[in-house]
C-alpha cells in the first residue's frame, strides 16, 4: 500500500500530465462539450466537469484525509466521480459502409464476470481471463 507521501507525489504527476494534455490538446479529438438543462431550465455547457487547469498542486500535500482523520486518501489523490467515463458505438461494417464511416476497431472477442462486490476491484481479471480463452 503506497503512503500518503507517493499517493500526493502521484497526485501531483497526474495533475500536471493532465494540465499539460489539455493545454496541447492530446486528447481534443476525444472529448466532446455538453449541455444540459440545469433545475432553473438555463442550459449550461460543460467542456471539462473537473476543472484539472484549475488544481493547486502546491495545496495537494495540505488537504485533510477524506475519510478517516489517520487517513491517507484525499480529494486530490483519489479517483474522481467520472473516471473512466467513456462511450462506444457498435455497428456492423454494412451500416458504416453506407453511413460513410470508417471503422477504427473491430471486436474479436467478448466475456463477462461478475463476483461479490466486495471483491469488484479484481473483478476485470475474470473477464480479461475469459475473453483471451
Amino acid at each position: 500500500m503506497a503512503d500518503r507521501e507517493a499517493q500526493d507525489g502521484w497526485a501531483v504527476l497526474s495533475t500536471q500530465r493532465a494540465q499539460s494534455a489539455i493545454r496541447d490538446g492530446s486528447f481534443a479529438w476525444e472529448t466532446a462539450s455538453i449541455s444540459i438543462v440545469d433545475r432553473k431550465g438555463a442550459t449550461p455547457t460543460v467542456a471539462d466537469d473537473e476543472q484539472p487547469l484549475k488544481a493547486n498542486i502546491d495545496k495537494i500535500a495540505s488537504l485533510k484525509p477524506a475519510f478517516r482523520k489517520d487517513g491517507t486518501v484525499t480529494a486530490a489523490n483519489s479517483s474522481s466521480i467520472s473516471d473512466v467515463a467513456a462511450a462506444l458505438v457498435l455497428t456492423k461494417a454494412s451500416i458504416a459502409e453506407s453511413l460513410g464511416l470508417s471503422p477504427i476497431a473491430r471486436v474479436v472477442g467478448h466475456a463477462t464476470h461478475a463476483q461479490a462486490p466486495v471483491t469488484f476491484a479484481t473483478a476485470p481479471i475474470g473477464s480479461h481471463t475469459g475473453a483471451a480463452a
